[in-house]
């Protein structure tokens, strides 16, 4: 082949090398100025429903959370509704800044102390409705306390970043807690076995991915048919506060042997739907905010599942509205002035035609 079109032949194929898109992991709509909310509303039909099958008032919550805030870890139960929003702030050198705000309201904080110990306050002194103290009676912590305060709301807001490239979830000191809830690849969706998300000696990995045949309900709209990931915790969880240097008090433990918990998204966008579609909740996004453990419950769409089992709806933590547009691949004008990878291909063309000219003189 003459040396004229071999290097032709070189730079049209790094012309079309430059020229196709580069593959990321985050979809379209993913831009700063974006937010998607969340919700896990209360229903006072499903309340009723539960007690009369024997659950505790106590136990029925629309969010329970473990907050890890300046070394305490603090247990957060919420009563009425819970709005948990995510909004993209800006993107920097291929990561982008997620503020993340949880909104809880008729809401109970407590955590267990040594008795000397000074508590950090994270919540608004003016919605306090009642502060109390009880003392531990628990063997080897008789020294320890049980603050608990009662709010009439709570607010948390958090940031963290995102990598772009590949949807690695970090918090604000550069810690990688896994990949972002918020959105799947939906051609190429989490794979059996792969790790979704981990948190000291908590694993969470990919046991496997569906597509159900039904659509699906949400407070924002209706979605097709979607893509639904069941995760599966290994080897459970172990949530200790760090009472001092010699002892620490389990907060929570569990040991969960099969599924642990699912996510849905919309099959055309990626986007999540249903972070938490079902039992405990380990989401990156939340981890890297200091949320190590979360459970939702929207109570509307759980009455219909269980007492009118009706499972047209989402389950969970809920998608309740977004600015994101969900429409399909966005189409980008050319622009201007004309970028460099355009000039290469004219020149390879150039390149091209003349030796094609030169071939044919000859």
């Amino acid at each position: 082949m003459p040396r004229v079109k071999r290097w032709g032949l070189c730079i049209m194929l790094l012309a079309i090398l430059l020229l196709t898109p580069t593959a990321m992991a985050a979809p379209y709509w993913a831009k700063p100025g974006v937010y998607i909310k969340y919700a896990a509303m209360r229903y006072d039909p499903y309340i009723k429903y539960m007690v009369e099958k024997g659950t505790p008032p106590r136990a029925i919550n629309t969010a329970e959370l473990m907050y890890l805030y300046r070394g305490i870890l603090f247990r957060i139960y919420a009563k009425n509704d819970t709005n948990v929003t995510f909004r993209f702030l800006g993107e920097e050198k291929g990561y982008m800044t997620v503020a993340l705000e949880i909104a809880m309201s008729n809401v109970t904080i407590m955590t267990i102390v040594r008795k000397d110990t000074k508590i950090p306050r994270f919540w608004d002194e003016k919605q306090v409705i009642w502060e109390k103290i009880e003392k531990s009676h628990d063997v080897g912590f008789l020294d320890c306390i049980w603050p608990q305060v009662k709010l009439k709301t709570l607010k948390i807001r958090k940031f963290y970043r995102i990598r772009l490239s590949d949807g690695t979830v970090f918090d604000m000191n550069g810690t990688a807690y896994g990949h972002t809830i918020l959105w799947v690849n939906t051609t190429n969706p989490p794979v059996p076995g792969s790790i979704f998300g981990k948190w000291e000696e908590s694993v969470i990995t990919v046991y496997n991915t569906s597509t159900p045949r039904k659509s699906v309900m949400t407070y924002y709209r209706k979605f097709g048919p979607p893509i639904r990931v069941v995760l599966f915790s290994v080897p459970g969880m172990n949530l200790s506060q760090r009472v001092d240097s010699q002892r620490n008090y389990t907060l929570l433990s569990m040991t969960v042997f099969g599924p642990s918990g699912s996510a849905i998204y919309d099959p055309s966008s990626g986007m999540v739907i249903a972070p938490v579609a079902y039992a405990l909740g380990i989401i990156p996004d939340l981890r890297a905010a200091g949320i190590v453990f979360a459970t939702f419950t929207d109570e509307h769409s759980a009455y219909l599942a269980f007492a009118k089992r009706d499972s047209s709806w989402a389950s969970g933590l809920v998608l309740y509205g977004t600015n994101a547009w969900l429409g399909g691949v966005e189409r980008l004008p050319f622009p201007k002035p004309r970028t460099q990878s355009e000039y290469v291909f004219y020149a390879s063309l150039l390149i091209l035609a003349v030796s094609v000219v030169k071939k044919a003189r000859r």
